[in-house]
């Protein structure tokens, strides 16, 4: 089951993100939305008109239409709101520009397409706050998040992460920025991991070449203070590597350790191989939520949260395993109980991480 599990992450969707920066300055407001294509796609499959799988210029401007009436149906923006969105005047969106992007989203995977749109929302008057309640993009991911900046009047932006948890930011210019940023950021920690497959089938190797729990404990342990010691660094900005390097090696990593797994057998020391890989995969983590801490003010709050729910979605994978392998244990004879784990269950999940991994090597860096 475990092995099937693994397989099936191979097609599945990774978590979708997109950013928006709505500027005000007096009556004008106007809004810069980015997100991947396939996010895009998955939510108006009708935008692709020759059913290709890509998106191209012709095919976005014709559907401005679809794109301009999909945003105002999920996203709300309202001026002097007083308890939510709703009881504000809302603003309707018109859609001004579309087109690919370049550069780089918060969360998207290296070699992701991406679209920009620039949206003007009618205002009769100098809006005194502002209201934003957003349920973009949930057709492509339940757990979609948007990076979600407020400008207004020139002065510093302002950012918040938006998504099913926590869709209404009720912005007042003049207040404090508001939020429970220690338990969005957690959350979104736990939902990074729990949605990571390359990192959950690298754990899952690691868990069953482990012999003993007490040993998985230390391989943990030196794993988790690796990639939390890199996460934090690249993401305060003291130390980095390119995506285009650190995603290929994250990939050979997991398929080193399932092919050391299907083809010998594990070494007794297994941290210090834990640690190394582990310094790589927190680069890995830096890069997908840099810029996400990078606009949060409080941005040590923010990467303690990120951190500690990384953690516990790692931990409640661990313990998954774990009781699982302790419930097959019941049934196996003594003498077969050297490892944590059976050897042919072992050695069939190594297959299929190794598997997976040389995939994702192949895919991140050669695009196939």
């Amino acid at each position: 089951m475990l092995s099937l599990a693994l397989a099936a992450a191979l097609f599945a969707h990774p978590n979708s993100v997109s950013s928006s920066r709505i500027t005000v300055d007096g009556a004008r407001v106007a809004m810069e939305l980015r997100c991947q294509e396939r996010t895009l796609l998955e939510s108006l499959p009708e935008l692709d008109r020759d059913d290709d799988g890509d998106l191209v210029e012709s095919e976005l401007k014709k559907g401005a239409e679809l794109v301009q009436n999909y945003v105002r149906e999920h996203l709300i923006l309202a001026a002097d709101a007083r308890e939510s969105a709703r009881d504000g005047a809302r603003l309707v969106a018109k859609l001004h520009s579309v087109v690919s992007a370049t550069g780089a989203l918060a969360g998207a995977l290296p070699g992701d397409e991406l679209v920009d749109f620039v949206f003007d929302f009618e205002c009769e008057h100098a809006p005194r706050n502002l209201a934003v309640d957003t349920t973009l993009f949930r057709e492509s991911d339940p757990f979609h998040r948007d990076h979600c900046a407020i400008v207004w009047n020139g002065a510093e932006p302002v950012s918040r992460l938006l998504w099913v948890e926590d869709p209404l930011w009720m912005f007042q210019p003049d207040a404090a920025p508001a939020g429970n940023v220690l338990g969005a950021y957690l959350h979104l920690g736990i939902e990074h991991i729990l949605t990571g497959y390359d990192h959950i089938a690298f754990v899952l190797a690691l868990i069953l070449a482990s012999r003993r729990v007490r040993s998985l404990l230390v391989v943990v342990t030196a794993f988790t203070l690796a990639h939390s010691l890199t996460l934090a660094s690249a993401a305060m900005g003291w130390f980095d590597l390119p995506g285009s390097v650190v995603e290929p090696v994250i990939a050979l990593s997991i398929a080193w350790v399932g092919a050391r797994n299907l083809f010998a057998e594990p070494p007794k020391r297994l941290w210090p191989e834990a640690f190394g890989f582990g310094l790589v995969h927190g680069l890995g983590f830096a890069g997908a939520l840099r810029a996400t801490l990078a606009a949060e003010p409080d941005t040590l709050r923010a990467l303690f949260g990120v951190n500690a729910g990384v953690e516990l979605g790692q931990l409640a994978i661990v313990a998954s395993v774990v009781l699982l392998l302790r419930i097959v244990a019941r049934t196996r004879a003594e003498h077969e109980r050297a490892t944590l784990a059976p050897a042919g269950l072992r050695r069939a999940t190594a297959g299929v991480v190794a598997i997976l991994g040389l995939w994702w090597f192949a895919e991140r860096a050669f695009g196939v």
